[in-house]
């Protein structure tokens, strides 16, 4: 009687557990679809829709040729890779990681210009007003 007792727990117990793991399963399925879906979602409104034409531009005009998708990459990714700040790692090939990283970039070279900039004039406003502060 014991015996079928605890063959009954054990059989149970191994039935929840297998529940539980195809549950969990499920869940990270569904999750993975819908970040697939938001993704693709994304992808489709962030491409760049054709510019209108403009009727004041001559018909003649040659129009300059877009560069081909792997170009933008090819330039992106050199455009990192001499930036003594990056380094690669892992996820460097990742969807938007390389376009993120060259708006940061060019951000923290912005930054750093202006501030460049502003503290070359200081010394020279400050030697143009010799005035003291009474």
């Amino acid at each position: 009687m014991i015996t079928v007792i605890a063959v009954s727990l054990l059989a149970i117990t191994v039935v929840g557990i297998g529940v539980y793991q195809f549950l969990q399963y499920q869940r990270e399925q569904d999750q993975e679809q819908l970040n697939s879906r938001v993704y693709r979602s994304y992808v489709r409104n962030t491409d760049e829709a054709p510019a209108p034409e403009e009727p004041d531009q001559p018909a003649a005009a040659p129009t300059p040729a877009k560069p081909s998708q792997r170009q933008l990459n090819q330039e992106m990714t050199r455009k990192l890779l001499a930036h003594p700040g990056v380094t690669p790692g892992a996820g460097f090939s990742a969807p938007g990681v390389k376009s993120t990283g060259v708006v940061i970039i060019d951000a923290i070279d912005q930054a750093q210009a202006r501030e460049k900039a502003s503290s070359a004039a200081r010394p020279a406003a400050a030697i143009a007003n010799p005035s003291p502060a009474s």
